[in-house]
This record gives C-alpha cells, sequence and structure tokens, in this order.
C-alpha cells in the first residue's frame, strides 16, 4: 500500500508508510503506453497510423473518383486526399460514413482486423 505520491517532470515516486521509497515510474511510458505497448492509447495510435493505407485501398477497390467519395463525407477532394496519404487524420464521423458507404466494419478501416464484416445496418 502507498501512502503518498511526489510528482516531477519525468517520473512519479512512491512512498510506503515509513517514507521509503517504494517505486519509481517513467511518466512518459506510464501515461503514454510506450512502456507496455498495449495500452489503449498504443493501440488507438496503430490504429491511426492504418487508415490511409485502408482508405487508399477501399478507393481503388471501389472505382470512385475522389469527387464522389469527397461528395460521401462532405469535403473537398484535396481533404479527402490528405486523409489517404496521412497528413491529416479523418474523424469518427469520416470514418463511419466510410464504413456505412464501403459496408465494411470499422474495426476493418482502423486496420484492427482483417475481416471486412459489414457496416450494420439498423
Amino acid at each position: 500500500m502507498y501512502y503518498s505520491t511526489a510528482y516531477s517532470k519525468n517520473s512519479m515516486a512512491y512512498f510506503g508508510k515509513d517514507g521509503d521509497k517504494r517505486m519509481e515510474t517513467d511518466t512518459l511510458h506510464a501515461f503514454t503506453g510506450e512502456a507496455g505497448g498495449n495500452s489503449p492509447r498504443s493501440q488507438s495510435d496503430r490504429a491511426l497510423s492504418r487508415i490511409p493505407a485502408r482508405l487508399r485501398l477501399l478507393h481503388r477497390e471501389s472505382g470512385c473518383s475522389t469527387l464522389e467519395i469527397s461528395a460521401i463525407l462532405e469535403i473537398s477532394p484535396r481533404a479527402y486526399s490528405y486523409y489517404e496519404s496521412g497528413q491529416r487524420q479523418i474523424g469518427l464521423d469520416g470514418v463511419i460514413a466510410l464504413a456505412r458507404f464501403y459496408d465494411v466494419s470499422m474495426d476493418y478501416i482502423c486496420g484492427l482486423t482483417d475481416y471486412r464484416g459489414e457496416f450494420p445496418h439498423y
């Protein structure tokens, strides 16, 4: 059981009842998940890095023009090309719209699975 915590710019230390230091962690790794590699933050970072490739693949397979796809998202063709190149991150609304249009799961677009699934139709 830890009785007190001390924070500094780059680390956290936990102290026991007797005042002895019990544990010290690097706050950068503790909060970003870099050390563990499987934290929600690191999972979302990996998913975000996979989206542009999936968007390019789905775009190419659909045979649609950039103009048609950008019209679905109600953005300019240039803005959509930024999503495909990874220069900008697409928002959740955009991922939902494209999953619905391509009839694939959002997990597939995010690169969390290779199973395309289908967009749920309620």
